[in-house]
């Protein structure tokens, strides 16, 4: 949808009867670059605060970001919008495996993935086939990202009550060392308490 959007926003701002000549191929690989800045601020933030906490920043940020592409009528803010919503959409992937093998059980995985995909196809379909306007477009998707957003600080709290938290992969490795040590200690001692080798 940016295509049309950038070019309806640019004819705007142009003398009547000027035509439009945007550098698509310039625009999207800076999309891309902000994708990729964001996936690599992520081992960035992780380090500092939860995954959760993360989550609710980058779908806040991101719905405010719709919210300036739908009520802008400069085409140079949406574009800096869209950026900000490219870096989003790079921390997003990151947190949200890091948050759903935490959450999600692992032998049932495969099961809940593939339910997921049902209204994400759905929608996909509805919005291709009801040909919408860009404004109209946005306008739907900050209110399902406001309604994400919502969600997330929800299951943000419960976590945070709950005591659940997600284990980092040091943490991990340093749990793995101290079981493993344990167990050789315990090898070698017998029921008794007393030594082996002695």
């Amino acid at each position: 949808m940016w295509t049309p959007a950038m070019t309806t926003l640019s004819k705007k701002e142009l003398p009547r009867g000027s035509e439009v000549v945007l550098p698509f191929g310039l625009i999207f690989s800076t999309f891309m670059v902000c994708c990729m800045a964001g996936s690599s601020m992520f081992s960035i933030f992780i380090e500092r605060m939860k995954v959760e906490t993360i989550g609710c920043y980058v779908i806040s940020i991101a719905t405010l970001a719709f919210a300036v592409m739908t009520l802008s009528e400069s085409a140079t803010v949406v574009f800096v919008a869209f950026n900000a919503f490219e870096i989003c959409v790079g921390l997003y992937f990151p947190m949200m495996g890091t948050m759903k093998s935490s959450i999600v059980p692992e032998d049932k995985r495969t099961a809940i993935y593939n339910i997921y995909r049902v209204p994400l196809n759905f929608i996909v379909v509805s919005s291709l086939l009801t040909d919408l306007t860009p404004s109209r477009a946005f306008s739907i998707c900050t209110g399902m990202l406001a309604i994400a957003s919502a969600l997330q600080m929800s299951l943000t709290a419960h976590r945070s009550t709950s005591g659940h938290q997600v284990v980092s992969t040091d943490e991990e490795s340093a749990v793995a060392k101290v079981t493993d040590n344990n167990s050789l200690q315990l090898e070698m001692v017998d029921p008794m308490g007393t030594d082996k080798e002695n």
